[in-house]
């Protein structure tokens, strides 16, 4: 314990020193050059929070090195989260994992060097680093980069597990099979994204709010699309290759289908008055999630099931009418459906709600003969479980027999 506080407090005196000018007006350093931080010490998980929150205290750019620091096998989650004067990173050997969001938000990170240890690396780690480059140790047995550094890639080159710095036209790499989960996530900048044809999987989110996104091409091979895969890219257009044997688009290219064009997959781009066509029988799980521009949407017969999360954040929306033929409605459907008025069910007839979203089981009917009550109801259908002060949602599902 005396051992850990006199290191702690050896680091901190030292960065004392390093920013000297820690508590002077900012302004009087904002054009300071980088300077370079080496820590030699051993560190731990609170140290490591320390140093970030010494860097976030003051504007001076910086490149900070921990190559010879000792005692850290990991980078914990959050513990440089918005440190936007952090100019480049050298990791500790013998890191084996950073953790969620470890650099979220590091806006002027323009390189990390990672070690041979490296095993693991979270989700969100570098969301937000809109101009990162890695630079990996050639032993690392589970990472490898681009020749430009910008795309961090699996051992194997199969899988793509970020772009982070992602923007304009993006031609993804050849030999690729995986776009991983958010690996372009909050992009906003890219506008268009070619996909090669040895792309078989996109998974979840790995598109999701790149809002400046007006095209992508879905090549011959993908056979798996994600969740929330293209949420919030308002702009977007499908070009789904013909050849294509588990996807289809609309003629317009705004709607993403199955191949039988009976599930309607998603439409991120949905605004104002739409109507999904007649002979979809199935609204996908999370399909206009975060359509915050819809305002009416009409639901042909065709249709017999709306999947979870179908209507989640749609925010203007305001009227509904669930047809005759739908028998399923998946929880979340409507959640945070703030500006809904009335949700109208032409058939009223003995609706049960069940937490089994699986098979269904019959549980507690519900009075849906109201539609402005509906509104109110239908987007909190959920109970609330509490565990050591946190709440989590147990939601409801809705079917008929």
């Amino acid at each position: 314990m005396k051992q850990h506080f006199k290191n702690l407090c050896g680091i901190f005196f030292a960065l004392n020193l390093f920013f000297g000018f820690i508590g002077c007006d900012n302004d009087s350093i904002s054009n300071e050059p980088i300077k370079d931080l080496v820590i030699t010490e051993k560190l731990t998980n609170d140290s490591i929070y320390g140093i970030a929150a010494v860097l976030k205290s003051d504007e001076t750019k910086v490149n900070l090195d921990l190559s010879n620091a000792t005692g850290l096998t990991e980078i914990s989650d959050d513990a440089f989260m918005n440190c936007k004067n952090l100019v480049s990173i050298k990791l500790p050997a013998g890191i084996e994992r950073i953790g969620l969001s470890a650099f979220e938000n590091c806006s002027a990170l323009e390189k990390i060097s990672i070690p041979k240890t490296l095993k693991e690396i979270d989700l969100f780690a570098f969301l937000g680093c809109v101009k990162l480059s890695f630079e990996i140790e050639a032993e690392n047995q589970n990472y490898i980069s681009s020749d430009d550094g910008k795309i961090l890639i699996s051992k194997d080159k199969k899988t793509l597990i970020c772009y982070p710095s992602a923007k304009g036209n993006v031609v993804i790499p050849d030999g690729i099979q995986i776009i991983g989960i958010d690996a372009f996530y909050g992009c906003s900048e890219m506008q268009t994204v070619i996909i090669p044809d040895s792309v078989t999987t996109i998974q979840d989110a790995a598109f999701y709010l790149c809002t400046g996104l007006s095209k992508i091409n879905i090549s011959k091979n993908i056979e798996q699309i994600g969740l929330i895969v293209f949420s919030e890219c308002e702009k977007l257009i499908f070009e789904v290759a013909a050849e294509n044997e588990y996807y289809a688009s609309s003629d317009d290219g705004k709607m993403l289908f199955s191949k039988d064009k009976k599930t309607l997959i998603c439409y991120p781009s949905a605004s104002g008055d739409i109507e999904i066509p007649n002979g979809v029988e199935i609204i996908g799980e999370n399909a206009f999630e975060s359509c915050s521009n819809l305002i009416n949407l009409k639901i042909p017969n065709s249709v017999s099931i709306i999947e979870g999360g179908a209507f989640e954040e749609c925010s203007s929306l305001t009227t509904l009418t669930i047809p005759q033929n739908v028998s399923k409605i998946g929880t979340f459907a409507f959640n945070k459906c703030t500006g809904l008025k009335s949700i109208t069910f032409e058939d009223t007839e003995t609706w049960y709600k069940t937490l089994d979203y699986i098979s269904y089981t019959k549980g507690e009917i519900i009075d849906v003969s109201n539609p402005e009550e509906n509104a109110n109801i239908l987007p909190k259908l959920y109970d609330v479980f509490e565990l050591e002060g946190v709440e989590y949602p147990i939601p409801y599902c809705l079917y008929k027999e």
